[in-house]
């Protein structure tokens, strides 16, 4: 691809980007759309007439699912910005990150790419995480990174008209009878809890490896010289790295 007609689509492109940098934050801040549930009601008591229906709520997506609609959009406007950024330049200055090699980039890639990761890094920073006071387990059941709860217990009571006896009946008086309410154990409901979130020590490694990416990028930069670049395709490489 010719530099005029990078030139000519890379605006739109990196404002569609941004629009969806913005929209995964607001996805990961809610938060609904990761967590779901089924509850199931069994009486245990042949006095529970009332029919109960059972309860489903499904998780609509993964916060996986999510990173990867976000990074495949990414990833063509890193690539094309980075692309743009090494023609006919001299890169001798390597980014490399915990031992891994990302290529060789230009002051001015460089500095783009710190912009990207920075903004990626406020959106990962939003990335919904579990309910520690939960155990969660995996089920084949369940779609992928779908992750389920054991069933909680929580009895269902039902007030019943109890007759109590104020006076015994006697040869003169019959007897005094009142009826009180009373709270009688009728069920049991079984709630299983469902989520699509990641683990806060996931959460901690990821936004580890993006500060080191970070740091890594700006101590390339500060090395870098001028390159002569066609195409780069960085960005696959380092949301690779990013989500582990």
């Amino acid at each position: 691809m010719k530099i005029h007609e990078v030139l000519a689509v890379i605006e739109a492109a990196k404002h569609k980007a941004r629009e969806m940098l913005i929209e995964a934050a607001q996805v990961f801040t809610k938060g609904k759309l990761f967590d779901g549930m089924t509850k199931i009601y069994s009486p245990s008591s042949e006095d529970d007439i009332d029919l109960v229906e059972p309860v489903k709520e499904l998780v609509v997506t993964t916060v996986k699912e999510k990173l990867e609609y976000m990074n495949k959009s990414l990833i063509g406007v890193i690539d094309m910005e980075v692309s743009l950024s090494e023609a006919n330049r001299n890169a001798d200055t390597i980014l490399e990150c915990e031992g891994i090699s990302f290529g060789t980039f230009s002051a001015l890639s460089l500095l783009s790419l710190e912009d990207w990761l920075t903004n990626v890094k406020n959106v990962y920073e939003k990335l919904p995480t579990l309910d520690n006071t939960k155990i969660w387990k995996t089920d084949k059941n369940e779609k992928p990174n779908v992750l389920i709860t054991e069933p909680e217990e929580r009895y269902r009571d039902l007030e019943k008209d109890v007759a109590f006896v104020l006076s015994p009946a006697t040869e003169k008086f019959p007897a005094q009878v009142q009826l009180i309410k009373q709270a009688q154990r009728v069920g049991v409901y079984n709630t299983t809890y469902k989520s699509g979130r990641i683990s806060t020590s996931k959460k901690s490694e990821i936004l580890e490896r993006i500060d080191k990416l970070l740091m890594s990028v700006r101590a390339a930069r500060a090395r870098a010289n001028n390159a002569d670049v066609i195409k780069e395709t960085v960005g696959g490489k380092m949301f690779e790295y990013i989500n582990g």
